[in-house]
Formats: C-alpha cells, sequence, structure tokens
C-alpha cells in the first residue's frame, strides 16, 4: 500500500466540510533567541492551523522575548499546538484566550 501524506489534513479543501474554525490569540513567552519564531510558526503549520496575526515584543528581561499571536485552528489542532509547545525547551510560558 502506498502512502502519501495529505496536504489537506482538515480537508479545508473548498466544497468539503472540515472541522469548525475558531480564532484564539495565543500569549507565548519565548528565549529571544535565533530561529525561534522560525520554530513556533514551523509548530503551527505542521498542526495544519493558520497564523492569521503577529507581534512580536522584547520582554522585560532581556534574555526573553513576547510573542502574540492569533491562530485560526480547530480545537484538536489548538490543543496540540498547545501540548507541542509545552515540549519546546525554548518557549517558556504559553497561554490562550479565544480571540
Amino acid at each position: 500500500m502506498n502512502r502519501t501524506s495529505n496536504p489537506d489534513p482538515d480537508n479545508r479543501q473548498a466544497g468539503k466540510e472540515g472541522p469548525a474554525l475558531n480564532s484564539y490569540r495565543l500569549n507565548i513567552l519565548v528565549a529571544n533567541k535565533r530561529g525561534v519564531l522560525a520554530q513556533v510558526s514551523s509548530m503551527i503549520s505542521k498542526r495544519g492551523a493558520d497564523i492569521e496575526e503577529l507581534n512580536y515584543k522584547p520582554a522585560s528581561k532581556g534574555s526573553l522575548s513576547s510573542l502574540e499571536m492569533v491562530v485560526s485552528a480547530g480545537k484538536g489542532q489548538l490543543k496540540g499546538i498547545l501540548n507541542d509547545a509545552r515540549k519546546l525547551s525554548d518557549i517558556k510560558a504559553i497561554s490562550t484566550d479565544q480571540g
């Protein structure tokens, strides 16, 4: 059996029903170092969610930065993003609220 990856894991192509998507605001405290934004955006992309908004600012402590993101995702996708984020050593804290 030949397995191929599904480029549209949530079946969001035109004409197909997919999971209900909501906008969620993610507040993420990350290490202020090269490549962290790429790690975070890749993690979100792998879950099939879309980044709608992004705001970056240095936190009060010089070694940390604050990422504020609004992502479009289903509830299962959001749960996966939060679980994956807690496994990344460069993410120091993450919280969410529906945007």
